[in-house]
């Protein structure tokens, strides 16, 4: 009894912002709350699935404008307000909300015309689509942006691809919390993303 009233807790709100992410409609994404404070498995409306660290938060997000539309989720070890898209860039947390201890991951689709994405030809962009599993962050398959600002967050992107459809995976990570065992974190809930309900 006392696990099905915590779990209620945690999902009130998480219910409530599903709401206000469909405006109205049915919510189609959902999270499961794993026994014994393992995290959550988030469920997303597009079929794929993701497990998520205890203490961790989730947050669904649609953007759009100047003809440009992101969809997904963010998560991330601090509350962050949810993600907007700026043309040319792809989706990211906001560098400038994200503490040094911050680490944020962001799986969505993302269509501006204006982005770089395999194959295109260009040397500047990733060569070919990922696949599952996704390959450690940070790692050669990765675009690293140039840091301008050595005390401020990292930035890294992955395209990758199921089926017919393809994805973004970005990640900011703060000065302070760049290090094996954060980034050993990011790596499992990589590894754990799934297509399918189950």
């Amino acid at each position: 009894m006392r696990m099905r009233l915590r779990a209620g807790i945690v999902l009130a709100p998480l219910l409530l912002l599903a709401v206000a992410c469909t405006s109205g409609s049915p919510a189609r994404w959902h999270v499961f709350v794993l026994p014994h404070h393992a995290g959550v498995i988030y469920h997303d409306a597009s079929g794929w699935v993701i497990r998520v660290p205890a203490g961790w938060h989730v947050l669904p997000f649609r953007s759009s404008t100047d003809g440009a539309s992101a969809a997904g989720v963010q998560l991330s070890n601090i509350k962050l307000p949810a993600p907007t898209v700026v043309p040319s860039f792809p989706i990211q947390t906001n560098g400038k909300v994200l503490p040094t201890r911050g680490i944020s991951l962001i799986i969505a689709t993302d269509n501006d015309p204006k982005l770089c994405r395999p194959p295109t030809g260009q040397m500047s962009c990733q060569r070919s689509y990922a696949t599952l599993p996704l390959p450690r962050p940070y790692t050669i398959r990765w675009s690293v942006a140039s840091q301008p600002n050595p005390t401020g967050p990292l930035f890294s992107d992955l395209w990758f691809e199921s089926g017919h459809h393809t994805y973004i995976a970005t990640i900011k990570i703060g000065a302070k919390v760049f290090n094996d065992s954060h980034l050993a974190v990011l790596a499992k809930i990589l590894a754990s993303l799934r297509f399918g309900r189950t």
